[in-house]
């Protein structure tokens, strides 16, 4: 039971949603396995980068630094802008809706 504890805690400090303040951009939503089983999907977003996998390849060696795997599960485009307190989630990935909820959760204060 502690170690599961253990891996929620370690999680906990994973934070859900990380994109860039402003601009048009790729996301991808990562599914993030603790070593006892314990998981959660996280959203990382990125300007510089020019394929979902250059995302994916940023974030991934700091979660596997934490003893955390991680697992692409898709991705999509966001246009965001933090001055006008907007994001615009499209794309192809059935995954805009896991990102949606994800969204609701951190950024209360935009306009859907």
């Amino acid at each position: 039971m502690a170690s599961r504890a253990s891996g929620e805690a370690l999680l906990e400090g994973v934070p859900d949603v990380d994109i860039d303040d402003s601009g048009r951009f790729k996301y991808v939503l990562i599914k993030v396995t603790a070593k006892d089983g314990a998981s959660k999907r996280i959203v990382r977003g990125y300007s510089f980068a020019e394929y979902h996998a250059d995302v994916f390849d940023e974030v991934q060696p700091g979660l596997s630094g934490l003893g955390l795997t991680a697992e692409c599960e898709g991705g999509g485009r966001i246009e965001h802008s933090e001055s006008t307190k907007t994001i615009l989630v499209y794309g192809y990935s059935v995954v805009s809706s896991a990102w949606l909820r994800m969204y609701n959760n951190s950024y209360i204060y935009y306009n859907a």
